[in-house]
């Protein structure tokens, strides 16, 4: 398992990443604080990636939303989920672009687990 994750608040991105590393030893995890980093290694990395976790607002010269469009652009064909604890995206934009909404905060053990699943299925359709 591949997994992108874009999140600029430290102590999440740790909490996440043990979470994940404990459920999923295996999964190659790659976390970016800026949106840029994020899409430059996603570019060169786009068919291995099966699940992007994208905060929506982060620094760099796009948001979450945007990074997610950007994606989709890009063909990336892993499964999205876009999260905030400030703004919640429409429901077209959100079924437009084929992707999942967790608002926060989160509980780690359920949504680790349900991220995992969004990643797997995704996978069994491509």
């Amino acid at each position: 398992m591949n997994i992108v994750h874009l999140e600029d608040d430290g102590p999440l991105r740790e909490i996440l990443a043990a979470a994940l590393k404990a459920v999923e030893p295996g999964c190659d995890l790659r976390q970016f604080i800026k949106s840029d980093e994020a899409v430059r290694y996603s570019e060169s990395h786009q068919g291995e990636i099966d699940l992007f976790i994208l905060d929506i607002r982060v620094p760099g010269s796009m948001d979450g939303l945007q990074v997610a469009h950007k994606l989709r652009e890009m063909q990336c064909k892993g499964a999205i989920v876009l999260t905030s604890a400030f703004r919640v995206p429409d429901q077209s934009i959100l079924k437009s672009l084929d992707c999942e909404w967790f608002p926060k905060p989160w509980h780690i053990a359920e949504t680790t687990s349900k991220l995992l699943t969004i990643a797997r299925k995704k996978k069994l359709k491509m």
